[in-house]
């Protein structure tokens, strides 16, 4: 390898890393815009070119973290050819996450799918298969039976009367209140398909046999909630069964407090309503992606797993997943609101002025509330593609009927934060994120961007810098660093993350802040402003 090859491995600068040339440059020219769409493609191909080089040396790069970074880059800029997502696979296994390593090999088969029409190359797929990685699809240990009736979306879940409680009168109503009532709740989640308690109830009535013929009445999951009494102590259980193969894959016991009654059920409602969603995405996730008999709501999940970061790889490769489940079924509801977020997160971590990306984020938006009028999740993309739209009003009213529907989602909270926050509302936001952050403690990237830029504009600057502290190393927040160290007096970390700023986007002036924050009050982007000139930023 090069000596200049070994020099970037071993930094990794911000320019190999992300960006592109000119970023966020308007070009009004068409013939000036010709060139420059040609003279980002050769800049790409000189990094792939760079990119293959470095990991085409094994040896002289030992250090697994970083091989895992090149071989994200290279497959993020040439996503059909093979030795990135060899690398990639590979460091995994080194690295001990056999999860990880499949991950990127089912993410290799579906781009080669949906972007060249074909399968990874001979050389990918054996080392796919010398890895293991082939093992769940040739050998299963514990195979998942697959759905007798085809499906291609969302899992149907259905809701089974509790069984043997005639003696008790008592027992039996309280089963029924809590199948009605979780179902209800379980309703809003939309990413599966529950099944109305009417036809529970005639199910079992009339046996699950005489209906086995339509296929409106095969279903994945099963639920059954039952409640039982004994030494003065009255309980509910519920457990979650996979119809295919009969096996329980999650139950839960909650206690009724009858000395009051109404709040307790409602208690053991919201807990059984969240844990069991939480099981059926969990029960999904385990099952193997397949290129032909994948659910769209599988690929789904994938594309949800990855949007949770903010660098721009994660982001593209969430959109090819949510492309993915889309294609597989094209009413999916979920599946489109993920485009949504995937470009109006792309618009924003790349601190764009023109508005394509914006555009494209609304028209999937409204495709994802088209297929379903009462989503939550289309709302919140709404909710939040309006906001960056700078139509404050329009964005808090969709995020107050999203909230309607779904009251305990941490990303709908979060969103909301941020509306609130470029509203002028900040004490508002902070509470709502404050509520966020508990119902989410572990949340994805973006949590700690909308948290540090409340802290901000309430001038809580060390608070703001601590915010950001772990996503630091992410290029999209270098501006909010930069402004937040400045104005906390820390000059030197600030002319860091403003030098960040400038490597990472050399077309950026703090004029263009007017056109990339949305907030409604003008003193509070001259507050972000101020910052950004104090780092050294103009």
């Amino acid at each position: 390898m090069g000596a200049r090859a070994l020099e970037l491995a071993a930094g990794l600068p911000a320019w190999l890393a992300s960006g592109e040339l000119l970023e966020g440059l308007n070009a009004q020219d068409p013939a000036f815009e010709e060139w420059l769409h040609e003279a980002r493609r050769t800049v790409a191909r000189k990094r792939a070119a760079l990119l293959t080089e470095i990991l085409s040396d094994e040896e002289r790069i030992t250090d697994l973290a970083t091989r895992v970074r090149l071989a994200e880059l290279l497959t993020a800029i040439e996503p059909t050819e093979g030795l990135g997502h060899r690398a990639l696979m590979a460091a995994h296994v080194a690295a001990g996450s056999a999860y990880l390593a499949r991950r990127a090999w089912d993410e290799c088969r579906v781009v080669m799918r949906e972007e060249a029409n074909a399968s990874p190359d001979a050389e990918t797929h054996a080392l796919a298969i010398r890895l293991g990685l082939e093992e769940p699809a040739l050998i299963p240990v514990k195979a998942v039976p697959a759905s007798t009736h085809g499906r291609l979306g969302a899992p149907r879940v259905i809701m089974m009367p509790p069984t043997g409680l005639s003696d008790e009168p008592l027992y039996e109503r309280l089963g029924r209140v809590l199948i009605e009532d979780v179902t209800v709740g379980l309703s809003q989640y939309r990413s599966f398909r529950i099944i109305a308690a009417h036809t529970s109830f005639e199910l079992a009535r009339i046996g699950r046999e005489a209906a086995t013929g339509s296929p409106d009445t095969q279903f994945d999951y099963e639920v059954t909630i039952s409640v039982r009494g004994g030494s003065g102590e009255l309980g509910a259980s519920c457990r979650l069964t996979r119809v295919a193969d009969k096996e329980v894959i999650w139950a839960i016991q909650t206690p009724i407090d009858t000395t009051d009654l109404k709040k307790s059920l409602d208690v053991v409602v919201s807990k059984t309503v969240a844990t069991l969603a939480d099981a059926v995405d969990r029960a999904e996730a385990l099952t193997p992606i397949d290129d032909n008999d994948s659910t769209g709501y599988r690929l789904y999940l994938e594309g949800r797993r990855a949007i949770g970061g903010t660098r721009l790889e994660s982001l593209r490769q969430a959109r090819r997943w949510f492309k993915a489940a889309v294609r597989r079924c094209d009413g999916f509801s979920s599946a489109f609101a993920g485009l949504s977020r995937t470009y109006s997160m792309e618009w924003l971590v790349r601190g764009m002025t023109e508005s394509q990306l914006l555009d494209e984020s609304l028209a999937m938006a409204n495709r994802a509330r088209h297929y379903d009028p009462n989503s939550g999740r289309a709302l919140r993309e709404l909710g939040f593609v309006s906001l960056y739209r700078k139509r404050h009003a329009e964005s808090l009213d969709h995020f107050a009927e999203a909230r309607s529907l779904m009251p305990n989602d941490g990303d709908l909270l979060a969103d909301y934060a941020d509306a609130l926050l470029h509203d002028g509302q900040t004490e508002e936001a902070l509470v709502a994120m404050i509520e966020a952050r508990r119902v989410n403690p572990l949340p994805p990237d973006y949590y700690h961007w909308i948290e540090a830029s409340i802290h901000y504009q309430l001038e809580d600057y060390a608070e703001a810098i601590r915010a950001l502290e772990p996503v630091s190393g992410v290029a999209a927040t270098s501006r909010l660093m930069a402004a937040s160290c400045a104005m906390a007096g820390r000059v030197p970390e600030a002319r860091r993350f403003a030098a960040v700023v400038r490597e990472n986007y050399p077309s950026f002036r703090v004029e263009q802040v007017w056109q990339i924050v949305p907030d409604r009050r003008p003193e509070d982007t001259r507050k972000l402003m101020e910052g950004l000139f104090l780092a050294g930023l103009n």
